[in-house]
């Protein structure tokens, strides 16, 4: 029996073989599709979830006060209490990372993610040990655990356990444990520890005290014992704050907890990557719509071509075939097409994963071996899809009446056409608003492209400075700057902590004088032609001068007192005007106060971030151990003296420092790439779109064939009786173009909802227009002309004789 069907099954893809690859070929598009996001999905949702007690793991955040969002960051002093407050907490560990120079071997490198962490965080994170013991491996502070790769780098072949590496030129680290190189999916992205003992002697060494309240760079973890519920513990945070965390010292209110398998999207929905929950669901949302045309299109074509089965369908009836065995033969055919759609898919994505890869930065494979429940699940849903696909084509032919089949007009009845031309108004409801969603997110690219920044970012060359060991920022830079200014083509240099692209990093608290206003703001540690370097206008007041003393910022015990600069926005903070706020003084810390010498334009690092309000300070001496300086170089030179002008850079730098090479680029680089994540997701709107509308034409151009098939006598008739091709043409349209403007009615209203929605992320967004709409709206009805006009203008061409000759 199973062999019958599967030949009668071939012996339809044989006769029919147009239909048979648009159906197999538009359900594989729509697979493959549906696959490469599900991968990417698997992976963003199975962040850190490899942990053995990831349930029971929580990170600490603290909430400040008059602050939006929670910060994730942490007092150095918290850990300690929550370990010794809350009986619940089975462990509690404190981990930081910043970059530092690692040297072994006579070779130093850069190191950007190096951590320093409690003991604890070892018995808390289940990593895989390949030497070394978890519970020993920091209890010296001057020891480092190093992954696979790092090991291999610094030591090659050599067994790396007790080897010694030198941080920062100055402290020599002995090797206590390897571990394996931490998997793409967690959000602990580290290459090494050493112990945070260490980490409270090196801010030390820099003349900053780790254990104030208001020091705050560590992330807390903590690890609920089995039998607690975080529900209740977290209810007495408030009582643990009001009664151990002093608020005029750091500002806190409140903790929070977060689950170590939510920090992911968490972390992610506020950095704006691609990795938050709401795109994750974008991308599903276009995998399911994807799938669901192709789905469509195999309804569509198999209930319309029930008028060419009916008599098959006669036939088997009158000699005895029941209608379970009909179902049964159906859906078979259903599930080898459906199968034969995922294998297409699968090798689609093989081929085409590399490039996607390269495109969203990801590393993303299909799951064979890995996990098996991956692969499981995809056979499980191609039955599942065979079985959804093939009932109701199988329950509709199946149900023919054997007096009925050999009737014409068969399956063909109002109710049949309904369907399909409901089923015709979803696909192109779906293709119209995922065009209208790429034509928004290209014109908000362009916007955030050709946007304002308020600086010149062109001409901008940009590197950080080497830490102290290196070159002593306080001392060499008069030398290293004026050699810099000396090459050709160059016209300006400046250094500061962070650039405007970047923003400040250090919120500091300031009041007006009665302190009845107060704010806290972004600082930037500038030098003197920072403003000039960068073209940041003055609206009020004077820059910075190297001869006013007062312009420098001098850390006193009440606070820092010095000259200040704010940005347009600070100042309206405060609620003044450019004019009105040069002058005005402005209280930090207890007695520390600082005067307004001038109000510069705002500068925008990103159309996300909108305008911040910044402060600008020139600190009496600059301290890089942990915080980099940023070097900016305005050059007014053009191609081919640029590229003299870059030689000349990187031979300064090689002058003055010998053992680090320079990592330098242009600013608006950098621009550029605060956007990849736009033009990813306008890449992947425009791509699904394109494969939406493609997969709709595959299933448009199908109905429409088989709809000129059975019009062919009427066709016949209209030519012999005068009709020219262009009205027949226009007949056969007609249908399926009103099916195309009332997608366009319903596809609009959804469009605009969602991607309002999605600007909402932006602080400068488009308008959404009407013409973006009618546009779309326009595309979409082109194209199904296209596609319908094609068959049709074949169909009307054809003699009428060969659909009359039987009459």
């Amino acid at each position: 029996m199973l062999k019958n069907y599967l030949k009668l099954f071939f012996r339809n893809i044989a006769e029919h073989k147009m239909y048979s690859a648009i159906n197999i070929l538009g359900l594989a598009i729509g697979l493959a599709c549906c696959l490469t996001i599900s991968l990417f999905v698997y992976q963003e949702l199975s962040y850190d979830r490899h942990y053995e007690n990831a349930g029971r793991i929580f990170r600490i955040g603290r909430v400040m006060q008059e602050a939006e969002n929670a910060s994730i960051n942490t007092s150095y002093l918290l850990a300690p209490l929550l370990e010794q407050t809350f009986p619940e907490f089975e462990q509690v560990a404190r981990y930081d990372k910043f970059e530092v120079f690692l040297a072994a071997n006579g070779r130093e490198f850069l190191e950007e993610d190096i951590g320093f962490a409690d003991a604890s965080f070892f018995e808390m994170f289940d990593f895989q040990w390949l030497a070394g013991s978890p519970q020993q491996a920091l209890a010296d502070p001057f020891s480092i655990v190093l992954t696979e790769t790092l090991a291999n780098k610094y030591f090659g072949n050599v067994d790396p356990l007790g080897q010694v590496l030198l941080l920062n030129g100055e402290y020599p680290l002995r090797v206590t444990g390897l571990v394996t190189d931490l998997p793409a999916n967690t959000h602990i992205s580290v290459d090494a520890w050493s112990s945070m003992a260490l980490f409270e002697k090196l801010y030390q060494g820099e003349g900053m005290d780790v254990n104030v309240w208001n020091f705050s760079s560590v992330f807390t973890y903590v690890m609920l014992r089995e039998e607690a519920d975080i529900k209740s513990t977290a209810d007495r945070f408030s009582e643990f704050v009001g009664r151990y965390i002093p608020a005029d010292q750091s500002g806190i209110v409140g903790l929070t907890a977060t689950n170590l398998t939510d920090i992911h999207m968490s972390d992610s929905a506020a950095r704006s990557t691609m990795s938050s929950m709401a795109k994750v669901l974008i991308l599903s949302t276009i995998a399911i719509c994807i799938l669901l045309i192709a789905v469509i299109n195999f309804l569509n074509l198999s209930t319309a071509r029930s008028l060419s089965r009916a008599q098959e369908v006669g036939i088997r009836k009158s000699n005895g075939a029941s209608r379970a065995e009909l179902v049964i033969q159906f859906l078979l055919e259903s599930l080898v097409m459906t199968v034969a759609a995922m294998l297409i898919a699968v090798a689609l994505v093989e081929i085409f994963l590399p490039m996607i890869n390269r495109i969203l930065g990801q590393e993303l494979t299909l799951l064979y071996t890995t996990q098996p429940a991956f692969i499981a699940g995809m056979i499980v849903f191609t039955f599942v899809l065979s079985l959804v696909a093939g009932y109701y084509p199988a329950m509709h032919l199946s149900a023919f009446q054997v007096s009925a089949a050999f009737r014409r007009g068969t399956g063909h009845g109002r109710r049949g056409v309904l369907l399909r031309n409901c089923l015709v108004v979803l696909q192109f409801t779906i293709s119209i608003a995922l065009i209208v969603s790429s034509i928004v997110a290209f014109q908000q690219l362009k916007l955030t492209g050709n946007m304002k920044l308020g600086f010149n970012q062109d001409q901008l060359v940009v590197f950080t400075l080497p830490l102290a060991e290196e070159m002593d920022v306080n001392t060499a830079w008069g030398s290293f700057k004026n050699q810099l200014l000396s090459g050709p083509g160059i016209s300006a240099v400046t250094h500061s902590v962070y650039s405007p692209v970047q923003g400040g990093r250090l919120d500091i608290g300031l009041s007006n004088e009665d302190r009845s206003i107060e704010k806290a703001f972004d600082v930037f540690w500038v030098e003197y032609d920072f403003f000039s370097t960068y073209q940041i206008d003055l609206l009020a007041g004077r820059f910075f001068a190297e001869e006013s003393a007062a312009d420098l910022s001098k850390n006193e015990a009440g606070g820092a007192r010095g000259n200040i600069i704010l940005s347009e926005q600070a100042a309206l903070d405060f609620g003044w005007a450019p004019q009105e706020a040069v002058g005005r003084r402005l209280v930090n810390g207890s007695t520390g106060w600082n005067t307004v010498i001038g109000v510069v334009a705002n500068t925008v690092g990103s159309a996300r971030q909108g305008v911040a309000s910044n402060i600008y300070i020139v600190p009496d001496q600059f301290n890089y151990s942990f915080m980099r300086g940023l070097v900016a170089v305005r050059l007014s030179a053009t191609e081919p003296e640029l590229q003299r002008s870059l030689d000349h850079i990187d031979a300064t730098w090689n002058e003055f420092v010998s053992d680090e090479p320079i990592n330098r680029s242009f600013l608006d680089d950098q621009i550029e790439a605060l956007y990849r994540q736009e033009r990813m997701q306008m890449g992947m709107s425009s791509l699904s779109a394109l494969l939406a509308v493609l997969i709709a034409c595959f299933g448009l151009y199908g109905l429409s064939a088989l709809n000129a098939e059975h019009r062919s006598k009427e066709i016949g008739v209209r030519k012999v009786m005068g009709g020219s091709v262009w009205s027949i043409v226009l007949l056969l349209t007609n249908d399926f173009s009103k099916l195309v403007l009332l997608s366009n009615v319903i596809a609009w209203p959804i469009a605009y909802y969602v991607m309002n929605r999605w600007l909402e992320n932006f602080a400068y967004r488009i308008d959404l227009t009407p013409l973006i709409f009618i546009g779309s709206g326009l595309i979409a009805l082109c194209i199904a002309w296209v596609t319908v006009g094609g068959t049709a203008a074949k169909a009307a061409s054809q003699k009428p004789v060969l659909a009359l000759r039987y009459e």
